[in-house]
């Protein structure tokens, strides 16, 4: 249940668009500046600072649009310390609740741990770098060409 709750307060912040307001912050600026974002050369320092608020709002409301909002949610709660076993039963297993598309080489080793219940030796470094390159070229490099 608590998961629950915590699902449904998270989709509706990122639908609301007011993530610090619900948090008890200030309004969301109705403008934000990309162009220091944009200024950055490398696709990965801007993919990492879109991560963060105050964009991480509008990046998540467009990778939704997108139908790929599963590989951001990945990518935080992996850089968040989110339990390795609930990251594997969301993310990596195909019935999970959102599935990313990992190739099997990196997916494999993954399923072996987690068959083994080995939850601490899973290792999600490589499926983030296959998941930070769909994410730069699927959805942050269009997402700033919007802007």
């Amino acid at each position: 249940m608590r998961h629950l709750f915590a699902s449904v307060l998270f989709c509706s912040l990122i639908f609301s668009g007011t993530t610090a307001l619900a948090l008890g912050g200030a309004k969301q600026p109705a403008k934000l500046d990309y162009k220091a974002i944009k200024a950055q050369k490398s696709p990965g320092a801007q993919l990492d600072a879109l991560l963060k608020e105050p964009y991480q709002t509008e990046l998540l409301k467009f990778s939704k649009s997108r139908h790929t909002s599963e590989n951001l949610l990945f990518l935080l709660d992996v850089a968040g310390g989110k339990d390795k076993k609930a990251i594997y039963n969301r993310y990596i297993d195909l019935n999970g609740s959102m599935p990313i598309n990992i190739p099997s080489r990196v997916k494999a080793p993954l399923d072996a741990q987690a068959t083994a219940k080995k939850w601490e030796r899973l290792d999600f470094s490589e499926s983030v770098r296959e998941i930070r390159g769909l994410s730069t070229n699927e959805i942050s490099t269009p997402f700033l060409n919007t802007k």
